[in-house]
């Protein structure tokens, strides 16, 4: 090979490699544009409607913090793009939870959408819900692994995995009429918790866009109205 064609041949390989970085530039632009114009669309959506907006969220309590879905998960923790207000019978918070945690030599990163319900007149043994696992959960439960199941309910025990400290208070609570309504309105992936006065509905490595927080809020907002006290439901927050 002469060494013009050597030249010729690195020319060539330096045109693609400039070509396959341009196109990963161009993603990212992409991308960081499309996130701006999403942020946008939910702040300018708060604006319109009295709601708060920050993109770095301010209304988390602490306590909501610590909770299974919503606590630290890695060496990064950051809670962003909150809008919150008050609802008819609650005040709420969506934001986006992301973490950072190294795997051996890579780094492993995570954002779930988060929906953080609050009422003065709820007061929630702590409890966490999800999707039963067929595999998954039938082999953590020959480990010994929780679930809390009703043997009178069928229906809802084969549907959901239920956890909890407080066995007999979360007993006591799910009663035949907060079962259904989780087995009636719940949406597949969704994982929820509750604690005090806090309802908490999570979507796993999700970002959701202006319609789906929405969507969000109203299903959650659906389940929150059975969870209040019975001889509390027409009270309303100060």
């Amino acid at each position: 090979m002469s060494a013009g064609s050597g030249d010729i041949s690195g020319y060539v390989f330096f045109l693609l490699f400039m070509g396959i970085v341009g196109i990963f530039i161009l993603i990212a632009i992409i991308k960081g544009n499309k996130e701006k114009k999403r942020c946008n669309e939910i702040a300018d959506y708060c604006l319109k409607n009295g709601l708060d907006y920050s993109e770095k969220a301010k209304n988390v309590p602490e306590m909501v913090k610590q909770l299974s879905l919503t606590k630290d998960k890695g060496t990064t923790n950051e809670w962003i793009v909150e809008m919150s207000g008050k609802g008819e019978d609650c005040n709420f918070t969506i934001f986006e939870h992301y973490s950072e945690r190294r795997q051996a030599k890579s780094i492993h990163t995570q954002i779930d959408s988060i929906c953080v319900l609050f009422a003065e007149n709820m007061n929630l043994p702590h409890f966490y819900l999800r999707d039963e696992g067929k595999l998954y959960d039938s082999l953590e439960k020959m480990l010994g692994g929780q679930d809390i199941n009703f043997s009178e309910d069928r229906d809802f025990s084969n549907k959901f995995v239920l956890q909890g400290l407080e066995e007999q208070a979360i007993r006591s609570f799910f009663d035949r009429k907060i079962r259904q309504a989780f087995v009636n309105k719940h949406i597949k992936g969704y994982m929820y918790e509750g604690r005090s006065n806090y309802f908490v509905i999570a979507l796993p490595y999700r970002v959701l866009n202006l319609s789906e927080r929405l969507e969000l809020l109203t299903n959650a907002t659906n389940i929150f109205k059975d969870l209040i006290p019975r001889d509390n439901k027409e009270e309303k927050l100060s």
